[in-house]
């Protein structure tokens, strides 16, 4: 794949994406639901007050005694999504299930270490760490081309 960028300062639109390609395949249609999601938002509330929040703000998710909570850099929501719903919706993209309860924004991790038992610790920009189950753990690597 190669990519080239041009710069258009007299656009003053929202961006465009131009993908020059023989056939759409599989590695097109994943580089188009990635493009996607970056613009998709899911509702969250917190405190009696709903709002959307854009996937690229979110952290990761997580459920705890069957709610589902989303993190972001400084706050925390909750939505009435499951996680099996939210895995689903974010196929092709850059999140990832990390462990039973957890999907993982990958764009979100600062470093990633091995950690006992073939499981890896991931450092969010946050400063959060995440485990990363060992089941997942391929999954990971498989992401993160390591």
């Amino acid at each position: 794949m190669r990519i080239r960028i041009e710069e258009d300062v007299s656009n003053d639109e929202e961006l465009e994406v131009t993908i020059h390609c023989q056939s759409i395949n599989e590695e097109v249609e994943a580089l188009i639901q990635l493009l996607e999601t970056q613009e998709e938002s899911i509702p969250v509330f917190k405190e009696k007050k709903i709002k959307q929040l854009s996937l690229k703000d979110i952290f990761y998710f997580e459920t705890v005694d069957n709610k589902t909570f989303v993190y972001s850099a400084t706050e925390v929501y909750q939505t009435n999504l499951k996680l099996y719903e939210l895995e689903v919706r974010l196929t092709n993209s850059y999140f990832i299930r990390t462990s039973k309860s957890l999907i993982l924004n990958i764009l979100k991790i600062e470093h990633v270490t091995p950690a006992f038992n073939s499981r890896f610790e991931a450092k969010l920009e946050n400063n959060e760490t995440i485990i990363i189950s060992r089941k997942f753990a391929p999954l990971l690597k498989k992401k993160l081309e390591i």
